[in-house]
């Protein structure tokens, strides 16, 4: 049990998208601009399509039903359905009459008015430079709708049917369509998606939200569903429950409880992220050659593992520094099981059928000498490590629920001009202090949240390029620049998904 009571989920209520995600091969996303003439047509047409979205419920359970497929070794868990997500813009929300939404203010500014202080291009009046959607007024979405399914066609149908469906109050500003890579990497050949926060909850008061791994009587069990995924309570990704506290792992105040609107909805945000894998398999040659050039020999291939923090297979460099390590890739709690700070100790755990299985624990790294303290999943995810701002409860009130997809062809090892990257969508409450924190503050400053260097993957090049620090022991530590940019944000949005029954009335009214 917890030692705390954790509030039970309306899991009927909250998006599935949100809590859960789609957990699918495609997904596609479709935003569209209401016609102020027509917007009594456009609620009656999106009516169905508000019926259609996804519940958490359905989407725990499809989600199960997944794990128990890929036990029995088959491709498929039951019949392929379409799975659905809503959210709106503020421009949305107000065009509908639901005032403004969340009082965010970078919210109600929208992502154009973010682009500059994140880093990415815009002009000399700071708007946003070659966006393919929500750069400006016309091209921002005021109803943002992801479509899901096991099945490329059913989401292909499910879009082509809302956009026949909306096509006389409506107009269709942006669409495209996410499907997962082999291995499920993204396009830089990583793989990706294997950290994700632990949310605090319960189902109907009867089992945790998030499976537990840690038996009772462990100590971690009080604040980690298992190695390496610490629980974080729901009001940081959900309004209406309790929010984490910093310095305290007991629940802090809740934040938009009993307002209609707000009420177990949640802040999406949108990214448009272009992958240049050329450019970036050119940079690594050069951050090899320029660590080579003072005395230190490692291959293109090491140099990047340095810079994203994991071994193309998702082994943590803090764990096996040498190379990747299949036996810890390819088990489930040791690829994500390790801490910076502190080592973890070994535990015998829990599977989700129940099958107690051993831990061997992990080391820690706490100097940056495996993993370097620019690697990327320590800039955007330092776990155990005190950051600048503070203690390690810093670092979990600025997690967010990652919902991205890949967009584009597969890379086929060699250039073939064509547009592919990462659909980053990301949920939360507080879009300053979680995204934005993240960004502006750690990715892209270079001595936050532990020092060293900017993002070498999502950190704005600097003029000379990005500074590096590489340490290899207490007295030898080598400085680089990393020139280049192979992540171009070329689109994004910030919407708010509401509560299911929230929405119904939004757009019933």
């Amino acid at each position: 049990m917890s030692a705390f009571a954790e509030p039970e989920l309306d899991v009927d209520d909250i998006q599935g998208h949100v809590l859960i995600g789609f957990g699918v091969g495609f997904q596609e996303v479709v935003g569209v601009r209401l016609r102020s003439d027509r917007l009594d047509a456009a609620r009656t047409a999106l009516r169905p399509w508000v019926e259609k979205v996804t519940t958490s419920r359905v989407a725990e359970r499809s989600r199960r039903l997944r794990r128990v497929a890929r036990r029995a070794g088959l491709m498929k868990a039951g019949r392929p359905t379409l799975m659905v997500a809503v959210s709106l813009s503020t421009h949305g929300l107000e065009r509908l009459g639901a005032g403004v939404g969340p009082d965010d203010p970078l919210f109600r500014e929208g992502a154009a008015a973010s682009a500059a202080a994140l880093g990415d291009d815009v002009d000399e009046h700071g708007r946003p430079l070659g966006w393919v959607v929500g750069d400006q007024p016309a091209t921002t979405p005021d109803i943002f709708i992801v479509l899901g399914s096991e099945e490329e066609e059913i989401v292909r149908a499910g879009a082509d049917a809302l956009e026949r469906d909306l096509s006389d109050s409506v107009e269709v500003v942006y669409r495209e369509r996410g499907a997962r890579l082999p291995g499920d990497t993204e396009h830089f050949g990583f793989a990706d998606g294997i950290s994700q926060p632990g949310v605090r909850g319960t189902i109907e008061g009867t089992r945790f939200f998030t499976e537990r791994a840690y038996p009772e009587d462990d100590p971690l069990a009080l604040t980690h569903a298992r190695p390496g995924q610490p629980l974080v309570w729901p009001g940081q990704f959900v309004f209406g429950y309790p929010t984490q506290r910093i310095d305290d792992p007991a629940p802090g105040p809740a934040i938009g409880a009993g307002d209609p609107l707000l009420e177990h909805g949640s802040v999406l945000v949108f990214r448009r992220l272009k992958q240049d894998v050329a450019g970036f398999q050119k940079g690594m040659k050069r951050l090899a050659d320029e660590f080579a050039a003072q005395g230190l020999a490692v291959t293109e291939s090491v140099a990047a593992a340095w810079c994203v923090g994991r071994w193309p297979d998702g082994t943590p460099v803090s764990l096996s520094p040498a190379g990747p390590d299949p036996a810890i890739s390819g088990d489930s709690m040791r690829r994500n099981g390790f801490q910076f700070l502190r080592p973890l100790p070994p535990a015998t755990l829990h599977d989700h059928d129940g099958v107690a299985i051993g831990f061997p624990g992990a080391i820690a790294d706490p100097h940056g000498f495996s993993c370097p303290f620019f690697a990327h999943v320590r800039k955007v995810n330092p776990r155990d490590h005190p950051v600048d701002q503070g203690s390690t409860g810093i670092a979990l009130r600025s997690q967010m629920l990652r919902r991205g997809v890949p967009y584009g062809p597969h890379w086929p090892g060699h250039e073939d001009g064509a547009d592919r990257g990462l659909l980053f969508m990301a949920y939360q409450t507080s879009i300053g202090s979680q995204f934005h924190r993240l960004m502006s503050l750690w990715v892209n400053n270079t001595s936050a949240p532990l020092g060293d260097g900017i993002d070498p993957l999502l950190g704005a090049p600097s003029e000379g390029g990005r500074p590096l620090r590489r340490r290899m022991n207490p007295s030898t530590s080598f400085k680089v620049r990393l020139p280049g940019r192979w992540i171009t944000t070329t689109g994004a949005g910030y919407f708010f998904a509401p509560g299911i029954r929230a929405l119904r009335r939004l757009i019933a009214s």
